[in-house]
């Protein structure tokens, strides 16, 4: 910085003001409930994801870089709560910024990994297992999955905004979810505006085709075990009475 007294010039450095770091979540400090209801998941659960997504979310070596633990953290108790991207950092510690840039690089990793999760059961024995426990857990016979679809709120796009607005009148993506009897999701379809029926969504999606190949699974089972000489039926002799 410089200054002009009577025609000369002085030299004045200038102070550089210290950087103030704003407090930062400790994972090792949240009791176990607290940590569930706020990120969905519990702490084993949560350790498991970040190993898988470790490489693709550490990005730096700068001292004060945010970790993947407090990224990965702040964007699950995002999508947990639906809360606005400033009041997530400013817990977290991080402005709203730095959020938003690490949204889209987090969000991208876990999708990554989604099909290691997210997946239909693909033999006959997992089908089967399958169909026991839900007859067992809720006493439905013959059952594989359970479906439903659910609307999600969001802002739409102004140029079809209409498409989103679904029939209790707000804007929405119309989601497909399917889940086993243990709560595990099977499959998901995240693709259709509000305004689509459940019905377009199931005839529409793979997950018909899916239901299809599971039904043939089951027949070809079927009749496996049909054909087992212990299963197989006794035909009874015909009885011919002559008068």
């Amino acid at each position: 910085m410089y200054h002009n007294l009577h025609h000369g010039i002085i030299n004045i450095p200038r102070l550089r003001k210290k950087r103030t770091l704003k407090k930062r979540f400790i994972l090792d400090s949240t009791p176990l409930e607290i940590f569930q209801q706020s990120f969905r998941l519990n702490e084993e659960a949560f350790f498991e994801l970040y190993d898988k997504i470790k490489p693709k979310i550490n990005s730096s070596n700068r001292s004060q870089a945010i970790s993947g633990k407090l990224k990965l953290l702040a964007i699950l108790h995002f999508l947990a709560t639906g809360k606005f991207q400033h009041l997530i950092g400013g817990s977290f510690g991080f402005s709203q910024p730095t959020f938003s840039r690490i949204l889209k690089h987090v969000v991208t990793a876990i999708i990554s990994v989604a099909k290691t999760y997210i997946r239909f059961p693909r033999t006959p024995e997992e089908i089967l297992a399958m169909k026991q426990k839900l007859f067992l857990k809720a006493g439905f016979p013959n059952v594989i999955l359970l479906i439903d679809c659910t609307h999600v709120a969001l802002i739409p796009p102004s140029n079809v905004e209409m498409m989103y607005r679904n029939r209790k009148m707000f804007h929405s993506i119309n989601v497909q979810m399917c889940c086993g009897p243990n709560m595990e999701i099977t499959d998901v379809v995240a693709k259709f505006p509000g305004s689509i029926h459940d019905a377009f969504i199931l005839q529409n999606r793979c997950l018909a085709t899916k239901l299809e190949i599971f039904l043939n699974l089951l027949y070809s089972v079927y009749s496996y075990l049909n054909n087992l000489p212990f299963l197989k039926k006794k035909k009874k002799k015909k009885v011919v009475f002559s008068i």
